[in-house]
This record gives structure tokens, sequence and C-alpha cells, in this order.
């Protein structure tokens, strides 16, 4: 005689597939319902990879969704993922509800990220260290590689430098990054690297080397903290742009050749997209500078900084551009 038909609730596997219908809000909150969920949900890899802090890879033959970017961040963070100068009320219908009280025109049109997002409008759930959106991937396949950009323009002309950041190398070695990831000896390439910076008990500064290569892809903490660190503390950017693509970034080498021949050194130009290499998801984090003879005091806000902040700097940084001005 059969027992009795198990209670899905209480079993495991058929509560897993009831919860992988959830949307991401309602699932994330699922946990809060009882250790039990809170266990599966954090240990299973299905759920962790719906919940986007388990990196997901993309089938080969499959091509880059619309909407391949993690809905909770973009939901919570509109105008990061936005190109800086999107009409925000028809983009988003509930803009007016979520951000009425913004004031709509910043002094620095790069601080949108921030002001115009729930940290800004729920600084203590957000700003807590222990909070999850800072360790959720960005997008889903998993950002792969990331090239961070610096211009600057001014009277002398315009000036490209930028850092490739590839993700999930691992098993290569960290032997060669010397200072920081800033390089390794005469002749060695170097290790691609993140440095962070933190106070100590006794104040004094510590320098700590996360090699990136084995990470399995950009999270939401690395990004924000990078681009606080650049727009949130002085010297704030007159341009701000990610631009996201499928297949392979060129060397920096490629790049600078390419750049003497063509105006155009955006992602979309330079990426590499054949064959096997279509898997790979690249992002371009774009900041530029334009400099002029009056010297001028930026805002800074630190209000946006999250409790567990830490500085991020990238390295080395390779000139890739250069063009004076006739």
């Amino acid at each position: 005689m059969a027992g009795p038909t198990p209670l899905p609730l209480l079993t495991p596997e058929l509560l897993e597939l009831i919860l992988a219908h959830l949307p991401q809000q309602d699932l994330l909150l699922s946990q809060r319902i009882c250790k039990k969920w809170h266990s599966l949900i954090s240990t299973s890899p299905t759920l962790q990879t719906l919940l986007y802090f388990r990196a997901s890879s993309l089938p080969q033959t499959s091509t880059l969704p619309n909407d391949f970017l993690n809905p909770l961040l973009c939901s919570n963070f509109p105008a990061l993922f936005s190109e800086i100068g999107f009409s925000y009320k028809e983009e988003d219908t509930n803009w007016d509800t979520h951000f009425a009280d913004v004031a709509p025109y910043p002094i620095a049109m790069c601080s949108k990220p921030f002001l115009f997002s729930s940290f800004n409008r729920h600084p203590a759930t957000f700003r807590r260290r222990e909070a999850s959106w800072r360790r959720m991937q960005v997008a889903s396949p998993a950002v792969s590689t990331v090239v961070f950009r610096w211009g600057s323009s001014g009277m002398m002309g315009r000036h490209v430098q930028e850092c490739v950041v590839r993700f999930g190398k691992r098993g290569e070695s960290t032997e060669n990054v010397k200072d920081g990831g800033k390089g390794g000896d005469e002749g060695e390439k170097p290790v691609i690297a993140l440095v962070t910076r933190a106070a100590s008990k006794d104040d004094n500064e510590v320098r700590e080397v996360v090699d990136l290569s084995m990470e399995d892809g950009l999270t939401m903490g690395l990004l924000y903290d990078y681009l606080y660190e650049r727009i949130c503390t002085g010297d704030v950017p007159t341009q701000y742009n990610l631009s996201y693509g499928l297949g392979k970034y060129p060397a920096s080498e490629e790049v600078a050749a390419y750049a003497k021949r063509n105006d155009d050194i955006s992602l979309k130009a330079l990426i590499r997209s054949d064959g096997k290499l279509k898997r790979e998801l690249t992002m371009m984090v774009e900041l530029g500078w334009a400099h002029t003879c009056v010297d001028e005091e930026d805002e800074s806000w630190p209000q946006f900084r999250s409790e567990a902040h830490r500085d991020v700097e990238v390295g080395p940084m390779v000139a890739v551009y250069s063009k004076m001005w006739d």
C-alpha cells in the first residue's frame, strides 16, 4: 500500500520547482518565510542563478536577449543602466511615483544613477553592509569582460585610455602582480587586478589586491563602488555611458591601431562576434571629463556610500586614442 503523498512545501525538490516560478523580488523575499525556505533558496544552484547571485552562461546558439540585465537592479537603479540623456518620464511610467521629489536636473548629469535610485529613496535599506544587491550579478549571462574607459577633452585635444578586465580565467598565476596590479617586471605582462582600500582599526591604509580572473562575473557591488568613487567624491565626470555586446574585445594594441585609422572606437565597432566568441558578454563603462581654463569645485554625495564600500581601482590603464585639435 502506497504511503501518503508528500506535501510539496515540505519536499525540497518540489518546493524548488514551485519557487523557481516566482518573480525575482518575491523569490528574494521568500527567504524570510522560515529557516527551511531560507536554507533551500540560499543553497539551490537553480534558485541562486534566478536571483543573479550565481553566474550563468549563454548557450553557444543563443543571441543576446533584450532583457539580459538584472531586472531587480534595473528597477532599483533605473538611471544606471540607461543612457544618461534619456527622457525618464517616457522611459518609466512609474517615474513620478518613485522620484517626483527628486530634483529633475541635478547639477552634474552623471549623478543621475545615484539620485534616481532606490538607494536615494531608501538609504537605510540599501546602505547596509549585508545588502543583497551588492552580491548580484549585473546580467545573465554573466558579464565576462569589462572595458573600463576614461576619456578627457580640452584645449589639448581628446585622449582616451582604458583597462580591460576579463573574469573567470581560473588557474592563472598572480605572481606578477606588483604594487596593486600597477604592473609587473619589465617585459612581463601584468595581471589585471582590482585594488581596494579600507581603513584598519588604527586608521592606517590597507591595500588589498583581488585577482578578478578568479571572479565569476561583474557584480553590482564592484560596479557601484567603482562609479561612486569617480562620480560622488568630487571631480565629477561630464560623460557617463554603459554599452554591451556579445563577443570578444580585442587587445589594447589592436584598439590603438584601429583608433589611428578610425574615429569610431565604440564597443560596437571594436567587438568581435564570430563563432564561439559570441558566447561572451562584454560591457564598456565609459567616463569622460571636459577640461577648461576655469577651475570649478565639483559637488560630492557622501550619502550614497555603501557601508561595504571599497575604493575600486583597475590597472594598468593603457592609452588607446589621442587626437590633437587642428
